[in-house]
């Protein structure tokens, strides 16, 4: 069993409306930056593009029930956290979907997407 956790940031073209797309880019790195402490060398955190991040998260390396779920103290704590950008404190949210396989899809490529950049 694996777990691919998308994770799609809520309203973020207004932040690019409003601070311009370096204010956005440093969203996106700090974002970057916040996934790849909550996790573990093991798991796969990739930007897909826009303001789109996806986990691979696999039993073998991580127990992804555990991560995923709201009651993880080290979710909480990067959710909760503002992030400083040009002056500005910024709160974001995010909608989440979590694919599993194999019971989600019985290959791969029916719910990995084609695009993506590793970070």
């Amino acid at each position: 069993m694996a777990a691919l956790i998308l994770l799609d940031l809520d309203g973020f073209q207004d932040i690019n409306d409003t601070l311009g797309h370096e204010g956005g880019d440093e969203v996106l790195i700090e974002i970057a930056r916040r996934l790849r402490d909550l996790v573990s060398d093991r798991v796969i955190v990739a930007r897909l593009g826009g303001d789109e991040f996806l986990l691979f998260l696999d039993d073998r390396t991580t127990k992804w029930r555990s991560w995923a779920s709201r009651d993880n103290p080290r979710n909480r704590h990067a959710r909760a956290g503002p992030i400083a950008v040009r002056g500005q404190q910024l709160h974001l949210g995010a909608s989440l979907g979590i694919a599993l396989y194999p019971r989600d899809g019985s290959d791969t490529s029916d719910i990995v997407p084609a695009r993506g950049y590793l970070l």
